[in-house]
């Protein structure tokens, strides 16, 4: 083999035969077909000539499209899936379940070193005693240290701490073979609530079930929009003008409560409150919230500003 011209390496085969042929393999840019011997060229068949103008339709012919075109479907807009609703059977089959997981996450969270487990129960705008209290039971409380109240919420110390107390009250009772609809209800008079407490519950509070608070927001305690401001006020959702709280402490001067706690990020929104109408804009702050979740600046300057304690 031997360094050819321009058009690349030669391999000369006909050498050891003595033809002289020089058959040439290189790739020749624009050119032959590889392996086509060089000065040869492609022949037609006979009677047949090359198009100078391929694509283009013969005298008097067409040109056959190589696929035929097929009309365009329109697209046929999705369904949506309608789900029936659930059946009662169905519905208390998914509450016993959830039940369940909290149970087990009970059970497999308080034995482990250093961990204390309390239950979600909600506040005292919302559930009342003896309802919170049935719940807390199915849960597995008889198993946590306690549970907790106010989460993500905005009711004032005083409600929390009177709230605790109750519930606190009434699983002691319950425990004690008490009917849980005799406990007394936040919404009680004061003194008929505490006269029932001294005569029913021993004031035990190592016996009994302790709790936590959340006092991220809770610092001018719950809104109360206008009303007939709104159709559906959403007093729980970005309501203006609220405060941070107490800082985080385990020196709360109650035996029963065991911690105020900032368990919902302070400056975090609630989701898109539209209270009531189409949106997307919060009629009552004139913008647009962000996501629950999402940080909401405006919010968070509010409650520094408002802050009791003041920062």
């Amino acid at each position: 083999m031997r360094a050819g011209g321009p058009g690349g390496a030669r391999a000369d085969v006909g050498a050891d035969t003595g033809t002289g042929t020089d058959n040439t393999v290189t790739d020749t840019p624009g050119g032959r077909p590889a392996g086509q011997p060089a000065g040869q060229h492609a022949e037609q068949p006979a009677g047949q000539h090359a198009d100078p103008h391929p694509g283009r339709p013969a005298a008097g012919g067409t040109v056959k499209p190589t696929q035929s075109a097929r009309p365009t479907q329109p697209t046929q807009p999705t369904q949506p899936t309608v789900r029936p609703a659930p059946t009662p059977a169905e519905l208390r089959a998914r509450t016993a379940a959830r039940y369940a997981e909290i149970h087990y996450a009970v059970d497999t969270l308080e034995p482990l070193p250093g961990a204390k487990v309390y239950l979600d129960a909600g506040h005292a705008g919302w559930h009342s005693v003896t309802g919170i209290v049935g719940r807390l039971l199915h849960a597995g409380v008889d198993h946590a240290t306690g549970f907790a109240i106010n989460v993500s919420h905005y009711q004032t110390d005083e409600d929390n701490a009177w709230y605790g107390r109750l519930i606190s009250s009434c699983l002691a009772y319950v425990a004690d073979g008490g009917d849980i609809m005799d406990c007394p209800d936040q919404r009680w008079p004061r003194l008929r609530a505490e006269r029932w407490l001294e005569i029913h519950v021993l004031d035990e509070p190592e016996e009994m079930k302790h709790f936590v608070t959340d006092t991220s927001r809770n610092g001018r305690g719950p809104w109360t929009p206008r009303a007939g401001s709104h159709a559906d006020p959403q007093p729980w959702c970005n309501p203006p003008g609220r405060g941070l709280g107490i800082r985080p402490t385990t020196r709360t001067g109650d035996p029963l409560h065991d911690a105020a706690l900032w368990v919902k990020t302070p400056g975090e929104s609630d989701g898109q409150c539209l209270r009531g109408t189409a949106g997307p804009r919060d009629p009552e702050r004139g913008t647009v919230d962000p996501e629950a979740g999402q940080w909401f600046p405006e919010q968070a300057l509010e409650l520094v500003r408002f802050a009791r304690p003041s920062l």
